[in-house]
């Protein structure tokens, strides 16, 4: 199971989330020429439901998402969007059951000011249904 394509759908699926980075949403780290703001993202730990004799029916996945940008503005508002896109969320993304998202925490970034940008780390939890 890719959790990549999960969050792809997530993010895809809510519109002022995609109205702020379209599909500028990237699996560890964006290309150079990424236009801000955008999304990264690195799954950190998967942790399976342990079960004698089977696979794992439920996997939980620790996942980072950094979000930059060129303002300090525009990186607060993505950041919340994603919250209000991923927080307590349930359903079917990419054909595969997530049984809920959990917002973490959150922390702010020291500026990279040669470059004038912006970024902020969230940590979410993703239960998968693997049944």
């Amino acid at each position: 199971m890719n959790i990549g394509n999960v969050i792809y759908a997530m993010v895809a699926a809510n519109a002022n989330l995609v109205s702020l980075v379209g599909t500028r949403v990237y699996p560890e780290e964006a290309p150079m020429e990424a236009i801000y703001p955008y999304i990264t993202y690195t799954k950190t730990n998967t942790n399976p439901t342990k079960v004698k004799n089977l696979v794992s029916p439920k996997d939980e996945f620790k996942i980072n998402f950094f979000i930059y940008s060129k303002n300090y503005d525009t990186t607060n508002t993505v950041a919340d969007a994603l919250r209000v896109a991923l927080d307590n969320n349930r359903g079917t993304y990419a054909n595969v059951n997530v049984d809920w998202v959990i917002f973490e925490d959150e922390a702010n970034g020291d500026p990279i000011m040669e470059d004038k940008i912006y970024w902020m780390v969230q940590d979410y939890f993703f239960k998968i249904n693997n049944v």
